[in-house]
């Protein structure tokens, strides 16, 4: 279910979360609204099951990474208007204090106003049921390849870290904590036994997408799970990726219909069906694509349903 706007209708969300639905919140940044909505949404689905006090943990996690999307949308705009390239690690490191300092909530109104001009979205996703929860947030604005870099480096650290001052010695730049955000979130995923490894960044073509599954019990399982434990999704039982005998083969490219990328076919999935994949979530990228003309598996990562 999508909601525009993001206006809530409480009855219209309550029905859906009780059918297990999606439901969708779609503006251009995270304005005062938004964030009630995202609130709101997320308090709805755990009453639903029972896990109300998780609520701290999961809207801490939603919010920044819903934050992290909506500061991209806001900076497409800034560096767009400045004629300023995004991928030029030196620029960026010249102007984002700059950027930075026009962030505040009398400027997100004119921001959210141009970010919505230039065509640019931002929607976060939640899906619900009794073995877990699963939270995406996406983008279409341009990112910037050196900030992406560096938040993968960061959230790789986080990883690591068991106690929040680790953050503060790997930052000493940031003696304030103004970017701890993911990192604590993810100290607090720890705490909670929620496994703060199924955080994950994505893209595909120009949507950049990250998303955090949170088990609820021992019968979740992410795609990157099965796969670990060896279970048999083709096309990875009809093509092992070591040859009987060692033998050498000719590698075979093919094209992925979702992601339009040039991958290994033994890591393509020429049909797949709705327990590998959320049609709906592709259909919203492509919507000419059919199951029968197959995904990635890095497309099946990003847009795999909720086990």
């Amino acid at each position: 279910m999508q909601v525009p706007g993001p206006i809530l209708n409480e009855e219209r969300i309550q029905a859906a979360i009780e059918a297990g639905k999606s439901v969708e919140i779609r503006g251009y940044t995270l304005s005062g609204r938004y964030q009630e909505d995202l609130e709101f949404l997320i308090r709805r689905c755990l009453a639903r099951l029972d896990r109300e006090e998780l609520y701290p943990v999961v809207y801490a996690v939603a919010q920044e990474l819903t934050l992290w999307a909506s500061l991209a949308n806001m900076r497409h705009v800034y560096y767009e208007d400045r004629q300023l390239d995004l991928d030029d690690e030196a620029i960026v490191a010249a102007h984002e204090p700059d950027f930075l300092a026009s962030v505040n909530r009398q400027n997100e109104v004119g921001y959210r106003r141009q970010v919505r001009d230039r065509g640019i979205t931002l929607r976060t996703r939640v899906t619900s049921n009794e073995s877990g929860m699963r939270i995406e947030v996406l983008s279409n604005a341009h990112h910037s390849a050196p900030l992406e870099a560096r938040l993968r480096q960061s959230l790789d650290r986080a990883m690591g870290y068991t106690g929040i001052m680790e953050y503060f010695e790997d930052h000493p730049e940031d003696q304030l904590g103004r970017s701890m955000g993911l990192s604590f979130a993810i100290l607090m995923l720890r705490e909670e036994k929620l496994r703060p490894e199924l955080m994950r960044l994505g893209r595909t073509g120009n949507l950049v997408t990250s998303r955090v599954e949170i088990p609820f019990d021992s019968s979740f399982a992410s795609i990157r799970d099965r796969l670990e434990r060896g279970e048999e999704i083709r096309p990875f039982a009809a093509h092992s990726l070591i040859p009987a005998g060692l033998e050498v083969q000719d590698l075979v490219m093919v094209r992925c219909p979702v992601c339009g990328r040039q991958i290994d076919e033994r890591v393509f999935f020429p049909e797949v069906g709705p327990d590998m994949v959320d049609f709906n979530q592709i259909w919203q990228v492509v919507p000419n694509w059919r199951p029968d003309s197959g995904a990635c598996a890095s497309c099946l990562a990003t847009f795999g349903p909720l086990s």
